[in-house]
């Protein structure tokens, strides 16, 4: 079991700023996935990335030299590019505090606490 603090700033259209610390535990890491910055701008080759792979719960394939995420969605498998499973989480998080402040989020910073292995 993973432990991940995120903590999101967003700042609403009229200036106002807000601090949300976000703590979950991901319980069920093979929904989940986690670390996909890693994976961007890399070669699928790279050591690095062969070396992550073995970390992942989920299925990293090779795509002409680079690395995709390979994930079942409402029981059909995907392949997607890091680039979009960042893009991904990033409009969930927006939503999400969109949903808590109740009015639009222009703007925001978004920073993690990068897990020891």
């Amino acid at each position: 079991m993973a432990t991940r603090r995120r903590t999101s700033s967003p700042a609403t259209q009229d200036g106002q700023c807000e601090l949300h610390k976000i703590s979950s535990v991901d319980t069920d890491a093979d929904c989940h996935s986690f670390d996909i910055k890693r994976l961007i701008g890399r070669r699928f080759q790279d050591k690095d990335v062969q070396q992550d792979m073995k970390h992942f719960p989920f299925k990293v394939v090779n795509k002409d030299g680079q690395p995709r995420v390979q994930v079942e969605v409402k029981g059909e498998e995907k392949v997607f590019t890091p680039e979009e499973v960042s893009a991904m989480v990033l409009g969930k998080m927006k939503e999400v505090a969109e949903s808590y402040l109740g009015e639009t989020v222009s703007c925001s910073m978004t920073s993690y606490v990068e897990p020891i292995r």
